[in-house]
Formats: structure tokens, C-alpha cells, sequence
């Protein structure tokens, strides 16, 4: 995404932009089944492609099931009370989710260390992203934050009415997202307190004033070095609730219920102080060895120090080393990657007096009451929780050789030579193509989130094909820009609401919710298919930020047998995060590798191509 301000004329509010924004389109039927046949083709053979394409037909047939719930799609799209028809899917898929929030679904965000700031102490650099976070707050509130723009093209919003005083919230069957526009629970207006975590305790301090003005950098950094230099040793498992928060969602509903039938007052008092607070702010006792050590501390954690719940979690290492881990449910990177170049560019007033009438000279602890079933429920989850993170495996890739600038002027695409890299690793590693998965925004829709490119096609596979059999330069270097080509082409149909999975899975949820009354007795074999099956299991799932005011960005692998990788495109810099399942740690060790003989290969090829065509720099 390009600079907030770029192409965006002056005056605009951060809103200004939302009434004009168009709808996202329903894809037509016919456009999808060819792109469905084509995207899926390289991962299938030939009997399953067969089998396929008699779905595929089926389904497209005049009085098929497709035609039938494409037509009612199309009606719901049209809905008054419908902003994008995609959106209540795209909730359920989260908040339906029971899977344990941290390694499964949350995102990391290593921010950049402040310019000649390096060892800010703990205390320092948590006041200067609080107050820094504040002021994007305040902004936001005042409708003075610049809306986002891609190219010309204004983009959607909405996503910024769901980071602050965000929060998501158990229940059986199917969480809820708290935020300050809330349909399903009292909305949360204005929040003004944060609550700070430090060894499994949990304190509120109240950052803004009533009338919404922020105490000042060294008002804050004195309290945060009060609570940092609180002595007592972390509590037990059994009484960091934190580790709630870790667990399988239906066991955390009941845990929630368990501790407001215990003690309403306190602890309601506790829960809603957390949902409600403008973020929370975890502040390490521990600081992590080396950069592998650290992003799995930003990942998960030990849990007992962490509220996983939260939209937007800050988290501070003793040395000052500023993150933030992000529930997704509500939100997506592009969001947070404008938090934090916004944090970067945010220069806190170190020592100006505030002008709030009320200022933090002190904090309040707030204490849980538990129970004995609370205290048994609790060490349970911590040692389901510690299981779950022993295996689980995280490395990092500084790969400082080039970057952006360097891809640009061999006359590819940047994010394509980083996904046919990633392409040509992932062969190298296994032997086999698999289906890979990247993201790319649809936020010029109104209220749009996301759309999958599928990274491997026809191009991709004979560009790794060609380097295996190491056929003649030119013949490989035309092969790896015809790939990069496809994959800049899938992007823009993708950006342009013109993707496959979203309108399948669009289809589905319509059969699910309508299928009874619109005649179809069975599930449509489409969705029965090799096609649909393969595109269900993202082995190499992948996303990139807008690396300003980043240093690394990472999650976990989506699946057992997957990898999970994320990765930032600097100037002159390409960084990575990969994440597997530890059975595969050594099958991760040597992807990384391959990675770094391949942007090696890559490029010497792309240069050597230009030589050869005369082009000189």
C-alpha cells in the first residue's frame, strides 16, 4: 500500500472516502469455474483434474446447483443492511474458529527500534508506544488520520473502528468481537485506560484524561518503571489467567463463565477493564536470547503474560524492544503496518508537561478471584498450552544481499521474485509443488478484507522445472519473468474482488444457510472435488507488509504439515519469518538455505538476461 497521503486530496477525513466506496463485486459464475480450473490445475493430476472438471460442469450446468446459489449470492449482495457480502462469512470464519488464538490465527509485528534509540530502557520505550498509539487514537477520533489510498484509488477504513478498545470474546460455538461500533455487544466508547501486564499480574492505568488528552511521556514512563520494578516473582500457573486466553475457545467460554459465577463483582470488574481498555501493553521480565528466541516470544510466549484476546497487544522486551501481536479476527496486517510506520514518524514529547486534568500518578492492580475448579482449569491450560508450543518451530532470514530497489532494476516485480523464490525453495526442499497461499488486500471495496492469490501456476512450475534441468540461461531468466508476470496478473484480478476462494466460499456459506430452501437436498459435489479438497489445505501459506516502521512480521504454520512465511521487501533488505511444526524444524532449516541459494541464482539470472539483451543500468 502506498503512503497515507499519497494522491490523497487535502481536507479529506479519515472517513471521508466510505460513502463512495463501491461494493464488492459477486464474481460471474462462468469467470470463476475457468480460474478454479486453471489456479488448480498444477497441484492435481490427472484424475483428479478429471474429476474436476466433471464437478465443475455439474455445477455450471443450466439448472446445476451453481446457477442456483450464484443467484442467491447476487440477492444477498444486494441486501440494504449488506455493506459486503462478503463480511458475516468472513466473521464466522474466525469467530466460528475453536482453535487456540496464538500460533493458529494472531500475527506478530516486530517494530523498528527507535533511530539512534536502540537500547531505549523498558520503561521508556512502552510510554513512547502508548502515547504514540494515543495519538493515532486521538486522530482517528477527530476524523484527522489521512485516508488510506492505493494509487488513485481511496480505500476502505472500517478496519480502524475495530483496533482500539478492541477485543475478542469467548463463547460456545461462536466468539464475539467487542469494538467501538459493536453490533453483537455494548459498544465500547471512547476507552481511555490501558492495562499493563507484567508476570502474569494485571494493572489499569488510566491514559487519557475526560476530555481525551494523554498525560505525558515522563508521567507514564515513571509508572511503567514503578510496576517494572515491582520485585514479587511472577505468579503461578494456576493464577495467570492470561493462559485463558491460550486455550481451545469453548474450554476459555466456560473458564469466562466460571470466573463471573465465582465473583461478578471482581472479576467482571477485571474481564471488562481488559475487553474495553484502548490496548493492552505486556511488559517482558525475560529477554530473549537471539532473533529466533525473540520472534517466538512475540508469537506465543510462555501465555502466562499475555492476553491474546486483544486486537492490539503491545509487547516491550527489557531492552526495548517494541512489538505488537495482533487477534486478526476484526483487523488485517495492512491496518497494523500503518500503526506502525504512523509509530515510527510520531515523535513523543519527552518532556513536555501534559495538559490532561487527570494524570496517572499511580496504578491499580486488579486482582482475580479463583476458585479451585478455576485454579485446576487454569494449570490445565497451561500445560496444554506449553505443549502446543514445543511444537511449534520459528526461524528468521535477515537476507541483506538486495532488496526492493535491487528487483526493481532487474525489471520484475519485487513481491513476484520474493513469491517464485519462495516457489523454487519449497521444490528444492520436498520435491513436489504444493498449494500456496498469499493474501492481497480488497479494501477499495467497502468493508473488504482479503483475497487469496494462488501462487502456483502453469509459469511458476516450469520456471523451477527449467532451473532443476538447468537449461540454458536465457531460457530460465525468459521462464522466471513469465512467472512473475502470472503472478502480477493473478494479483490484480484478485485486488479487483475477481479472486476464486472468496466466491466459492461465498457459495458454500450460501448452501449452508439457504441450500435447504432453494431445493438442493445434498452438498454440491464441487465442493466434494480434488480441486475444492486441495485449495482447503494451504501448505505454504505466505503475506508480506509494508515493511515502514517494521523490522519483521510472523505467524504460525496453518497447517501440520505446512510452512508459514512472512516476509518484508526493504529498500535494499528482505526479511523473513518461517514457522513449521517441529517434526519439520530440519526440513525449515533447509528451506532457509534454499531460500538464500535461490535469490542468489535468481538474480544472477535476471542480471546476465539484461547483459545479454544490452541493457545497461
Amino acid at each position: 500500500m502506498g503512503s497515507v497521503k499519497e494522491h490523497c486530496p487535502e481536507g479529506v477525513g479519515t472517513f471521508g472516502f466510505q460513502g463512495g466506496l463501491p461494493r464488492l463485486p459477486v464474481p460471474p459464475l462462468e469467470e470463476t469455474m475457468e480460474r478454479f480450473l486453471e489456479w488448480t490445475e498444477p497441484l492435481l493430476s490427472e484424475f483428479q483434474r478429471k474429476r474436476t472438471r466433471k464437478a465443475v460442469e455439474e455445477f455450471s450446468a443450466l439448472s446445476g446447483d451453481g446457477k442456483i446459489l450464484q443467484q442467491a449470492l447476487e440477492t444477498w449482495a444486494l441486501r440494504e443492511d449488506m455493506p459486503n457480502w462478503l463480511e458475516p462469512f468472513w466473521d464466522d470464519s474466525y469467530l466460528c474458529s475453536r482453535l487456540p488464538l496464538p500460533i493458529h490465527s494472531n500475527i506478530f509485528y516486530l517494530l523498528e527500534s527507535p533511530e539512534g534509540n536502540a537500547s531505549l530502557e523498558q520503561a521508556e520505550r512502552g510510554a513512547a508506544l502508548a502515547l504514540g498509539a494515543a495519538a493515532l487514537y486521538d486522530a482517528l477520533r477527530k476524523e484527522s488520520f489521512p485516508p488510506g489510498m492505493e494509487g488513485e484509488a481511496p480505500l476502505c477504513m472500517s478496519q480502524y473502528r475495530r483496533v482500539f478498545g478492541a477485543s475478542r470474546i469467548p463463547r460456545k460455538g461462536r466468539d464475539v468481537l467487542r469494538n467501538m461500533v459493536s453490533p453483537e455487544t455494548e459498544p465500547v466508547e471512547n476507552p481511555r485506560h490501558i492495562m499493563v501486564l507484567r508476570k502474569g499480574r494485571f494493572y489499569r492505568i488510566f491514559l487519557l484524561d475526560s476530555l481525551g488528552r494523554a498525560c505525558s511521556f515522563e508521567q507514564l514512563r515513571r509508572v511503567l518503571g514503578e510496576i517494572i520494578e515491582d520485585p514479587r516473582p511472577p505468579v503461578p500457573d494456576e493464577e495467570s489467567l492470561g493462559l485463558f486466553t491460550t486455550w481451545n475457545r469453548d474450554a476459555w467460554a466456560r473458564g469466562r463463565e466460571m470466573l463471573l459465577e465465582h465473583a461478578p463483582e471482581q472479576n467482571g470488574a477485571l474481564l471488562h477493564a481488559l475487553e474495553e481498555a484502548l490496548f493492552v501493553m505486556a511488559l517482558d521480565h525475560r529477554e530473549p536470547s537471539d532473533m529466533d528466541s525473540l520472534a517466538e516470544a512475540l508469537l506465543h510466549g510462555d501465555g502466562r503474560s499475555r492476553w491474546f484476546d486483544k486486537t492490539l497487544q503491545f509487547i516491550v522486551t527489557p531492552r526495548g524492544r517494541g512489538a505488537i501481536n495482533m487477534e486478526h479476527s476484526g483487523t488485517d496486517g495492512s491496518i497494523i503496518s500503518s500503526l506502525a510506520a504512523f509509530l515510527q514518524s510520531h515523535k513523543v514529547a519527552c518532556s513536555v508537561s501534559s495538559e490532561a486534568e487527570e494524570s496517572p500518578h499511580a496504578f491499580q492492580e486488579l486482582l482475580p478471584v479463583l476458585s479451585p475448579e478455576i485454579r485446576k482449569l487454569l494449570r490445565e491450560a497451561a500445560e496444554t498450552y506449553d505443549d502446543l508450543c514445543s511444537r511449534t518451530t520459528l526461524h528468521t532470514l535477515f537476507f541483506h544481499e538486495f532488496g526492493k530497489e535491487r528487483i526493481k532494476s532487474l525489471k520484475v516485480s519485487p513481491d513476484g521474485f520474493v513469491q517464485m523464490g519462495l516457489q523454487l525453495a519449497r521444490y528444492r526442499t520436498f520435491r513436489n509443488f504444493c498449494t500456496s497461499y498469499e493474501p492481497v488486500m480488497t479494501r477499495r471495496f467497502l468493508h473488504g478484507r482479503t483475497e487469496a492469490i494462488r501462487t502456483v501456476s502453469p509459469q511458476s512450475c516450469r520456471f523451477v522445472s527449467l532451473m532443476e534441468e538447468e537449461a540454458p540461461l536465457k531460457d530460465r531468466a525468459l521462464a522466471l519473468r513469465e512467472a512473475v508476470e502470472e503472478h502480477v496478473r493473478r494479483a490484480k484480478v484478485c485486488r479487483k474482488g475477481h479472486g476464486v476462494d472468496r466466491h466459492l466460499y461465498g457459495l458454500l456459506e450460501i448452501y449452508k444457510r439457504q441450500g435447504e430452501s432453494l431445493g438442493i437436498k445434498a452438498l454440491p459435489s464441487l465442493f466434494l472435488s480434488p480441486g475444492w479438497q486441495v485449495l482447503l489445505r494451504n501448505v505454504l501459506s505466505t503475506s508480506t507488509s509494508a515493511p515502514k516502521g517494521l523490522e519483521l512480521a510472523g505467524f504460525g504454520p496453518v497447517v501440520d504439515e505446512g510452512f508459514g512465511v512472512r516476509y518484508l521487501v526493504l529498500s535494499e533488505e528482505l526479511h523473513f519469518c518461517l514457522s513449521s511444526r517441529v517434526h519439520l524444524g530440519a526440513s525449515l532449516e533447509r528451506f532457509r538455505e534454499e531460500l538464500i541459494r535461490g535469490y542468489r541464482e535468481m538474480r544472477h539470472l535476471l542480471e546476465k538476461d539484461l547483459e545479454s539483451s544490452g541493457f545497461s543500468e
